[in-house]
């Protein structure tokens, strides 16, 4: 699965890369993406950027995934600690995103999917405006992943999402 993604990611970088070059415009296009392929039991997760994947087992909740972002970076090299990195204007600047660098850098996850397993896969539309515990209080609050979705996009909106939003709910 892992060749599957990094080979589509790439395309897809490599394609969104050559027209910002063609255009050369000073603000690049770029997006970010969080994907999952479930084969037999396991869930594969490609990333790249500050899109995420949660999952919730047992009334549980966790982050799959890392924001790539100056704000992380400068907290795992040592540079900065969390409360420097997070007061820092350039905090939430992205530095891995589809299409504004010639050489993508992909993060890969491998979890094992257990019967009654919930999982998120949002973009920071969703996810800047609704904290973990009020994620997890609406994903265990429906019976139905399509439920959730539209639950979780109206509370974001409602937080003055500005935004645009994308989430996706998997219920095993």
């Amino acid at each position: 699965m892992r060749g599957f993604l990094n080979h589509g990611l790439a395309n897809a970088n490599q394609q969104i890369y050559a027209i910002n070059q063609k255009l050369n415009i000073r603000w690049k296009m770029g997006t970010t993406v969080t994907i999952g392929i479930v084969w037999r039991n396991k869930l594969t997760v490609a990333q790249v950027g500050d899109s995420r994947c949660y999952r919730m087992r047992n009334g549980t909740i966790r982050l799959l995934t890392s924001d790539h972002n100056w704000m992380n970076e400068m907290i795992e090299s040592g540079g900065m600690t969390v409360e420097e990195a997070e007061a820092h204007p350039l905090a939430q600047t992205l530095t891995n995103c589809l299409g504004t660098f010639e050489h993508l850098r992909i993060e890969f996850c491998e979890h094992t999917i257990v019967k009654g397993d919930r999982y998120l896969f949002c973009s920071d539309g969703l996810s800047s405006y609704i904290d973990t515990e009020l994620i997890s209080e609406r994903l265990n609050a429906c019976d139905a992943a399509p439920q959730s979705v539209h639950n979780l996009v109206n509370v974001s909106l409602k937080n003055s999402g500005a935004d645009n939003i994308t989430a996706v709910c998997l219920f095993v």
